[in-house]
C-alpha cells in the first residue's frame, strides 16, 4: 500500500525522490509502530546517510544498504 500511493518525481535538478503524501502519524498508523519511533528511524536514516528528507519527499542516497537493511528484516 505504502509504495503503490507513493510517487517518484523529478526535482529541478534532475534528482529523484519519492513524494509520500501522507503525514508521519498516518505513515506510523500504517505501519503500525509510534510516531516517535517512526520519526526516530527516519532520523537515524538521515544521520547514517541512507535517506535525505525534506517535507514529503524522501531521496535514497544509498541503495544497496537501504536494500541490505529491508532483506536483513525478512
Amino acid at each position: 500500500m505504502f509504495l503503490s500511493e507513493s510517487t517518484v518525481r523529478t526535482d529541478a535538478d534532475g534528482n529523484r525522490y519519492i513524494y509520500v503524501p501522507h503525514s508521519r502519524q498516518e505513515l506510523a498508523d500504517m505501519f503500525g509502530v509510534a510516531r516517535p519511533s517512526l520519526s526516530r528511524e527516519i532520523g537515524r536514516m538521515v544521520d547514517e546517510g541512507l535517506i535525505s528528507v525534506e517535507e514529503n519527499r524522501f531521496r535514497l542516497l544509498r541503495r544497496e544498504a537501504i536494500r541490505a537493511l529491508v532483506h536483513g528484516c525478512e
